[in-house]
């Protein structure tokens, strides 16, 4: 008998974000969309380059995709279960990989709701499952995009801020040569 032992690699260490930095961010990146990236006051965005990161790395993995292994065991069992047949091989390749892509945890209640609720002498399609988790994964993909947004627009934030005489930040202007 073979022993698997896990070793450890180095991570890169993360800043330590606690949870109410990260909803603070993620209500900051939501809100600050169609603001400029100059409006954005300076204390917020000290917040957001601190906690963007992690939140981005979080919502990633919350979007990750399940095992198609899984998927269509669970479908296997459904159709056993129920005396249906399942679709043919083609049509079961592509329910399978539709769903997925869907994130483990949205799978899951997708699938519990579709076998305590599905009545119909047929096979559910993915569309019957995926009615009981459309606004859960909208929301996820929303969130990651309004993330990713706001990081965007700080990433440029610095070559577009340039500050006056007096102290007060403008926007900078390109330099033109003569």
């Amino acid at each position: 008998m073979t022993k698997i032992v896990l070793l450890h690699t180095k991570s890169t260490p993360r800043a330590l974000v606690n949870e109410t930095e990260l909803s603070r961010a993620t209500a900051l990146a939501a809100s600050f969309q169609g603001v400029p990236v100059e409006q954005i006051p300076d204390s917020d965005v000290v917040l957001l380059r601190h906690a963007l990161p992690e939140a981005i790395r979080l919502t990633r993995e919350s979007l990750e995709p399940n095992d198609p292994a899984e998927v269509l065991s669970a479908l296997q069992i459904m159709a056993n279960r129920r005396g249906l047949q399942l679709p043919d091989d083609l049509a079961l390749d592509l329910d399978v990989e539709l769903m997925s892509e869907w994130p483990q945890d949205l799978w899951r209640k997708a699938f519990k709701a579709v076998w305590s609720n599905f009545s119909y002498r047929r096979f559910p399609e993915v569309p019957d499952f995926k009615t009981y988790i459309a606004v859960d994964l909208e929301e996820r993909r929303t969130k990651l995009s309004q993330l990713t947004v706001i990081d965007r627009k700080l990433s440029v934030r610095p070559a577009m801020m340039a500050v006056d005489r007096d102290g007060k930040r403008k926007r900078a202007s390109p330099q033109c040569s003569p």
